[in-house]
């Protein structure tokens, strides 16, 4: 296995969880979006989205600083 694939493998998680988390905030407003949506909406664990984010600040703070039409942080 190539040393920067497991690297890879969790900035693609992190980038969907990021994906999934703002997609519920414009559906569903800051406060009416749960974690544990987030984690369905992704289909990972509730602690897989706490591996990468202490809680939805933290997903939001990355969420605005990242731009899907270019895919750049």
């Amino acid at each position: 296995m190539a040393a920067g694939l497991p690297f890879l493998r969790q900035a693609d998680r992190h980038r969907r969880i990021i994906y999934a988390a703002t997609a519920l905030f414009r559906e569903a407003g800051y406060e009416g979006a749960k974690m544990e949506a987030i984690a369905a909406q992704d289909e990972v664990s509730i602690g897989t989205i706490y591996d990468y984010c202490q809680n939805k600040g933290d997903i939001l703070g990355v969420g605005r600083r990242y731009d899907g039409r270019t895919g750049y942080w």
